[in-house]
């Protein structure tokens, strides 16, 4: 004891002493660690990751038309987390100044598309059904082409929608322009023939089959507002005219709404995110969580209690639609296509509804088919779970080259044939629909192919990349019974990287050399990775990882330009076994193929100016020019980090049996329900609204000294309470120094006192 205590006193001292001649230098480092603190807390600098858990007041956006208003206060619970900042070696690989004149080049191409509607083509809503942002403004259509895609589908809007949001974030005025007209396009296709009493949506055309989502086909795909004059919202059938298609076009696509509603919220930050657009946006995403993803009980619940949603191939069939009973699915059972999965999209839709969402919003959930009420955490959660799902299904639908499947199944059947939820694993037989070895198909696409509905999972997963990279190079990964495989490592990067490898290994040039395309133009030398060649069998591409038991088909040929393009995509993302600057030399390459000769008009062998291939040439050419970035700004609250990211973070137990019998969703996302209400108007909302920076950074700093000063408070009450009453002489003598030392000892002074300080403490007894 007598040790102890002497040591202490001798600490004190020295912390004193070197308070009252370094006192400058103690404020100062204060200040230095509350400036890195509040700057790693606020996003400025992070130097470390802060996660913590804390009650957040999310303050509600005000939705008015012109003099009335509505406001409403939600505050909910949640666990957040600043980002982590990227390391550079994991940065995207952007390319050259060539690159970016081809992505200006190919996008006024793919705006000679666009045509302004009269109402022959799709419905024209009018001024005093919208906001005010779109009065006076006429529609614009995109008019498409070739196969299935002819009229106006939602898949061109949604390109349209998605290229143009992601300028008007950048500043472009004619992209905000374009984009308001697009959107009101895409509200009129979603609205419908102007005869309806309620919204098309992407439902059967019977009354309220897209707005009740207990109706066929099972989901909500369109929204009325709470408030009169903000228009209907959600996701369209998928083709206009109507009549286009026998007996009538009804029902959405799933890749072209997910398109439009990146767009839209990209559009929504580049207005500042106006309140009756966020509500509009809002309605968007809760339609297509619903239509396409089967929000909120269309899902399979893994063996740790993640539950797994599995994108849709609209509204009406695909994914995990029952093959029986209510909610029978229109087309093939438990079909999929990789294509569709889109996860960059999803973590935004997560995140854009952590940041804004507002009790009036609650209303427009659609409710459990037990009549409880779903919650935003469960909307939020969703969106995770069809990540989870999306990447543990590709990582069961492509070779070691990149290839993809076109279609696969995902067949996870409940006990219960009309069940909509049970226990079950979607990847468990994929790439066959089941252990039969069914196989399925679509859009006269082939099943177990690399063709041209697989193609675009190159860009939308470098899109996953580039705005989530953290989350992207970190997915859960689960083996074909539904437990983690801790040692299965897959993800955004992981995949990517594979199509680098088959450009690198398998092309007969060398970028870095800047040899790829011939004095003529062609780019024939980097096909090899892609193509079997004339003379060679069709065992090459077998060996070249083109095909593989998870894409056993034959590919479409690589000289396809809505092949081609979307691998160029892929190097953007770091490769080990390139430098970056390799990787910038390839994309420099892949923009020297096309040569821009004016009047739009473009040359080369793989350059195309129909609607189609110029879609893919200009979505892969912005990503590989860096022009599709994260839409600010966003709130701090979307970084939160939400349900379904790991088995830990979901204790849930799985369900014993079909939703025939359960009675309750669970929600992952820690939300207090008894706060996410709508009945909020006569409970003031709470005063902890963010403190502004200068306020934080002076409490800071005085936290700061407080401390310091506390420190030495609790010093010299300790050394009052412990000094012992009577001690030995070395103790006692121990003691006096301690306390009666005025000075520290300078440089070369001090062996002496601490061979004899060291000498008491050894010899003071136990």
């Amino acid at each position: 004891r007598e040790s102890i205590f002497g040591a202490f006193s001798l600490s004190l001292a020295m912390w004193r002493q070197y308070l009252s001649t370094r006192l400058l230098l103690v404020v100062s480092v204060g200040i230095l660690l509350s400036v890195l603190a509040f700057g790693a807390w606020q996003g400025i600098v992070w130097p470390i990751s802060i996660t913590s858990t804390t009650t957040t007041t999310v303050t509600s956006t005000t939705i008015s038309t012109t003099t009335q208003t509505t406001t409403s206060t939600t505050t909910s619970t949640t666990t957040s987390a600043v980002p982590k900042p990227v390391p550079e070696e994991l940065l995207p690989i952007y390319g050259s100044e060539r690159a970016e004149q081809n992505y200006e080049e190919w996008l006024k191409i793919w705006r000679m598309a666009y045509k302004e509607n009269d109402g022959s083509l799709v419905p024209e809503l009018t001024d005093d059904q919208l906001p005010s942002l779109f009065k006076g403004v006429t529609s614009k259509t995109v008019i498409s082409s070739g196969g299935v895609a002819s009229g106006v589908v939602t898949e061109g809007i949604g390109y349209a929608l998605l290229i143009e949001g992601a300028r008007a974030v950048a500043g472009d005025t004619d992209a905000t322009t374009n984009g308001i007209a697009l959107l009101k396009g895409w509200l009129g296709m979603v609205y419908g023939p102007k005869e309806r009493e309620d919204p098309l949506g992407g439902g059967s055309g019977n009354k309220s089959s897209a707005t009740d989502v207990l109706e066929w086909p099972y989901g909500i795909s369109a929204i009325e507002p709470a408030k009169s004059g903000l228009g209907p919202s959600g996701t369209a059938t998928w083709k206009y005219p109507l009549d286009l298609c026998k007996g009538g076009c009804t029902g959405a696509a799933a890749d072209g709404d997910q398109d439009a509603v990146m767009g839209m919220i990209y559009l929504s930050a580049a207005l500042g995110h106006p309140a009756d657009l966020v509500d509009m946006t809002m309605r968007a995403v809760i339609s297509f969580a619903s239509s396409d993803l089967g929000f909120p009980d269309l899902y399979r619940t893994l063996p740790d209690g993640t539950k797994v949603f599995v994108p849709k191939c609209g509204s009406m069939w695909g994914g995990l639609t029952p093959s029986e009973g209510r909610w029978k699915t229109a087309q093939a059972p438990f079909c999929y296509s990789p294509g569709y999965f889109a996860p960059g999209h999803y973590r935004l839709f997560r995140d854009f509804v952590v940041a804004h969402w507002n009790s009036v919003f609650d209303s427009y959930l659609p409710p459990h088919v037990d009549a409880s009420a779903s919650t935003p955490s469960e909307l939020a959660a969703a969106f995770n779970g069809a990540v989870i799902a999306g990447y543990n299904i590709m990582y069961r639908s492509s070779c070691e080259s990149g290839t993809v499947s076109n279609w696969v199944g995902v067949r996870a059947a409940c006990n219960d044939s009309t069940a909509l939820f049970c226990p079950g694993v979607p990847w468990e037989h994929t790439p066959y629909v089941g252990a039969g070895k069914e196989i399925c198909n679509a859009s006269g696409t082939k099943w177990g192919s690399w063709g041209p509905d697989a193609s675009r999972t190159m860009w939308r997963i470098a899109m996953d990349y580039i705005l989530y990279t953290d989350e992207a190079i970190n997915v859960p990964m689960y083996d074909r019974s539904g437990h983690r495989d801790e040692n299965l490592n897959f993800n955004a990067k992981t995949y990517l990287n594979r199509i680098a490898r088959q450009y690198k290994t398998y092309s007969q040039c060398d970028a870095r050399e800047d040899n790829c395309i011939t004095a003529s133009g062609s780019p024939y030398k980097m096909m090899f990775g892609w193509v079997k060649g004339e003379t060679e069998t069709d065992a090459i591409y077998a060996q070249r990882q083109l095909t593989c038991p998870n894409v056993p088909n034959k590919p479409e040929t690589w000289w396809s330009h809505f092949m081609s393009y979307p691998s160029f995509a892929a190097l953007i993302v770091p490769y080990e076994n390139m430098t970056r600057s390799e990787s910038a030399a390839w994309i420099h390459s892949y923009a020297r193929i096309c040569n821009f000769t004016g009047n739009n008009t473009v040359e080369g062998a793989i350059c195309a100016t129909t609607y189609f291939e110029v879609s893919q040439e200009l979505i892969a050419t912005m990503v590989m020019a860096g022009k599709f970035l994260k839409p600010k700004p966003l709130p701090a609250q979307s970084f939160a980090e939400l349900g379904n990211e790991s088995s830990e973070s979901n204790q849930t137990a799985a369900p014993s049996k079909d939703n025939a019998t359960e009675t309750s969703n669970t929600s992952v996302l820690e939300v207090s329900e008894d706060n996410v209400t709508a009945d909020h108007a006569d409970t003031p909302a709470k005063p902890d609204v963010p403190t502004s920076r200068p306020s934080v950074m002076i409490s800071s700093v005085l936290t700061a000294l407080a401390a310091a000063a506390f420190a030495l408070a609790t010093g010299d009450v300790l050394l009052r309470f412990l000094r012992p009453s009577t001690h030995t002489e070395q103790g006692g003598s121990l003691i006096t120094e301690a306390l009666e030392g005025t000075r520290m000892p300078l440089t070369g002074e001090s062996s002496a006192r601490e061979v004899e300080a060291n000498h008491r403490i050894e010899t003071a007894g136990p």
